[in-house]
């Protein structure tokens, strides 16, 4: 029969090992988290101020290139997978179809100018991701806002998506909404025509064509 001393030796040596076994074991995955977390950064620990610099650098020769009709500078500094958000509802481009609303003008040397006012950088623990805001301020447009995306790659960063918009003063809000709304209903009354007259025309197509006797 084991003695009740015999016992609590037992239980308490168990108890001793576990505790040291969960302790190694903790150490070990904080010691992996770390190094994974570092592992995540390509170029080793996270330099906040060293990272925000290079955005910054992308940003401000996105806006370069675009004022001086640079296009290849200008659409490397995008993803493959990249898209950009003009101003106009209908401005959703991935990087090929941008490029082709653009080449006109960059191939006669006509860009757009944006010059930056503000800029508000943030990054998530990895180092790789980035995303921003900025104030631009245009000749025709007045102040913008622009925001967007970009990641870390071997090549530095890159833009994956950039969305500009008009910064409308609250005074003026409704006036600008009505507008908008007025142009809207235009355009779709214009579709409407359209697509009316597309029908016209194909149902007198079909009215002409022979009869098969």
């Amino acid at each position: 029969m084991v003695s009740p001393r015999h016992l609590i030796k037992k239980t308490a040596l168990a108890w001793l090992l576990t505790s040291v076994g969960l302790a190694i074991a903790s150490a070990a995955f904080a010691a992996n988290s770390a190094d994974t977390r570092a592992s995540t950064s390509l170029d080793g620990p996270i330099d906040t101020p060293a990272l925000e610099a290079q955005i910054n650098d992308l940003l401000d020769g996105f806006h370069h290139a675009a004022a001086t009709a640079d296009g290849t500078d200008y659409f490397d500094r995008f993803a493959a997978d990249g898209i950009f958000m003009g101003t106009d509802a209908s401005e959703r481009w991935t990087v090929a179809e941008f490029k082709a609303y653009a080449k006109p003008s960059f191939a006669q040397g006509r860009g757009w100018t944006y010059r930056k006012l503000e800029r508000h950088i943030m990054l998530d623990a990895t180092g790789q991701v980035g995303w921003f805001d900025e104030i631009l301020d245009n000749d025709s447009l007045g102040r913008c806002r622009g925001t967007g995306i970009v990641t870390r790659h071997k090549n530095g960063w890159k833009l994956n998506h950039y969305s500009l918009t008009l910064l409308i003063p609250n005074s003026v809000a409704d006036e600008v909404g009505a507008l908008t709304q007025l142009v809207d209903r235009k355009a779709a009354q214009s579709e409407h025509v359209q697509s009316e007259t597309v029908q016209d025309q194909a149902d007198q197509n079909q009215a002409e064509e022979p009869r098969q006797e």
